[in-house]
């Protein structure tokens, strides 16, 4: 028999029942992203690395109860800039909003269930740079996310393209006792001098018009896919809802080497509006310095010679990021 679960306590604002709470650290679900403007770079990647990452999280945990692979030899680096997030519903979607900017990287994954063989798409985020406090508490603590607070600097040229990105967080390039943490750049995404001959089309906002800019962009990568997941994969993406699939977990307050919750999550993220779009009129360099407290390069099996020359498209977009459901929990 299934427990019901306690309430969740709220510690401020207790002197106002019936009233908004005090400014929340953390949002409750659902949650919505307002006036979006999404950059998608797509950066070919090993597979064997891409198999680690869903071994480490999903598949060794839950013993085989599941079982995630990567679609195809492919990451995606999505930045969003000025996010207007808030709850989606009241008493929180009464306080407010906040501006938002996160850089992510992620890649598509097919899942299976392997006591019913039932197979479904899902996208992994791996390394996730926010520069918001309430995305960070919330994205960690609610859904799971591997979010860290960053600095993340976008730069535009005159005629208002991408021109280059820049994301800072907390890290050491080297670790030993010693070592103290500091601001260093992780990422650097640069336009290629010389490369704006392309001329970026407008589309119609529809989910259509947006799988076509992603097959403009990645080209022969998108043939990588294994047998039989292609039409899945663009059918549970036209339908304009791509699940989430993240490892939740918080570690004991006695031993910090074992969790005290642990499961694996689904979160349903939807666009809502699709305004406009178009690839980028250029090629962009993508570097990844060397840095000991963020191996992304080596992590995901990104040969930083591979990525002097990658294509890109932008969105302006709305979404809803919906409530999860466990897929596995550690008993």
């Amino acid at each position: 028999m299934k427990l019901s679960a306690p309430k969740f306590v709220d510690i401020h604002g207790l002197g106002r029942p019936g009233e908004p709470k005090a400014l929340p650290q953390v949002f409750c679900p659902p949650h919505l992203g307002r006036s979006v403007r999404l950059y998608e770079f797509l950066l070919p990647a090993a597979a064997p690395a891409l198999q680690r990452v869903c071994d480490t999280l999903f598949n060794t945990p839950s013993g085989g109860a599941v079982r995630y692979q990567p679609l195809m030899p492919l990451v995606c680096l999505s930045y969003l800039d000025s996010v207007k997030l808030s709850a989606a519903d009241p008493p929180q979607s009464l306080t407010g909003w906040f501006e938002e900017r996160d850089a992510v990287f992620w890649f598509p994954a097919v899942t299976t269930n392997t006591a019913t063989g039932a197979t479904a798409v899902a996208v992994v985020p791996l390394y996730a740079f926010v520069n918001q406090p309430q995305a960070l508490v919330t994205g960690r603590e609610v859904q799971g996310w591997p979010k860290e607070f960053s600095t993340l600097i976008l730069d535009l040229t005159a005629t208002g393209d991408f021109d280059q990105l820049s994301v800072s967080t907390i890290g050491m390039k080297a670790f030993g006792p010693d070592v103290e943490g500091s601001p260093i750049e992780v990422l650097n995404v640069s336009r290629v001098p010389g490369s704006a001959g392309l001329t970026a089309a407008n589309i119609a906002g529809t989910f259509d018009d947006v799988l076509r800019l992603a097959w403009e962009v990645g080209g022969a990568a998108l043939t990588l896919l294994h047998p039989g997941t292609l039409h899945d994969l663009v059918s549970e993406f036209r339908g304009g809802e791509v699940p989430l699939a993240l490892l939740k977990q918080f570690r004991d307050v006695a031993d910090g080497d074992t969790a005290c919750y642990q499961a694996i999550v689904s979160v349903p993220i939807r666009a809502t509006a699709i305004r406009a779009g178009g690839v980028l009129p250029g090629l962009y360099q993508v570097e990844l310095p060397e840095i000991a407290s963020h191996p992304i390069a080596s992590d995901l099996g990104l040969d930083p010679s591979a990525l002097s020359s990658v294509k890109g498209f932008w969105l302006d977009f709305d979404f809803v990021l919906g409530r999860g459901t466990e897929v596995w929990r550690a008993q």
